[in-house]
This record gives structure tokens, C-alpha cells and sequence, in this order.
């Protein structure tokens, strides 16, 4: 422990260190808060097109693929779609072999039930 506490006030890096802490800054000062400034780093008017979804007019035209074809070439066929296959027996056993699922108790069951008799309050609401 010693040993460390030596290196430690040896060094000023480590020794000097004051770690950020919230009652330290100033909140009423322009940069009194790390990473809260008023300037903006950067092409502001880029980012800001960016942050809408606008693209700006160099960008557009490096953006925009070609909407035709050059002269002489010929697009590829779409292949065309297979079919979905016929549903197998298989499938249908499987449906018809889930259990069926009962309906919840009626009100005529429910009166059935005895419910537990109040020990205090006899307000009712009005």
C-alpha cells in the first residue's frame, strides 16, 4: 500500500487529479458545463440536413444512381416465382389434434362461490 501511495504523490498527473463533479461547475457561465456549448463543431448547415433527411446538392448528385441504362445493355430476366407447395396431411393432423379449450366460468357458477364476509366497514358508497 505504501508503495502505491508513493508512486501516486510522485506523480502530478495522478496526485493533481480533481474528478469531475457536478457542484464544481458553473451553470451560469456559456462553457461552464463539459460537453454543453453554445458553438457547434463542424459544418453546421450539414449536419443540420442531415439531422431533417435532406441531402444537399453536392451529396445528391454523388447519392443518386442512375435511373437509366447505358446504351447496349440488356437487364437481366426476373426469375419467376415458385409456387408455394399444396399443404401436407401431416399439417392438418397436427391441427386437428390440439386440445379443445373451455370457455371461462359462467355467472351461474360464479354465484356459486361463497365469498368471504366483511369483519368491518359498513359504509356503502352512495
Amino acid at each position: 500500500r505504501q508503495a502505491l501511495r508513493r508512486a501516486w504523490s510522485l506523480d502530478p498527473g495522478i496526485r493533481d487529479y480533481a474528478g469531475p463533479a457536478d457542484y464544481a461547475w458553473d451553470f451560469n457561465a456559456v462553457d461552464g458545463v463539459p460537453g454543453f456549448s453554445l458553438t457547434l463543431g463542424g459544418d453546421v448547415r450539414k449536419l443540420l440536413a442531415q439531422a431533417i433527411g435532406q441531402l444537399l446538392p453536392e451529396a445528391e448528385a454523388e447519392a443518386a444512381p442512375p435511373s437509366f441504362l447505358p446504351p447496349g445493355t440488356i437487364p437481366a430476366p426476373i426469375p419467376p416465382i415458385a409456387a408455394d407447395p399444396a399443404p401436407q396431411d401431416s399439417v392438418r393432423l397436427a391441427v386437428e389434434a390440439t386440445p379443445v379449450l373451455t370457455l371461462p366460468p359462467g355467472p351461474e357458477l360464479l354465484a356459486e362461490v361463497a365469498l368471504p364476509t366483511r369483519r368491518h366497514g359498513s359504509a356503502t358508497p352512495a
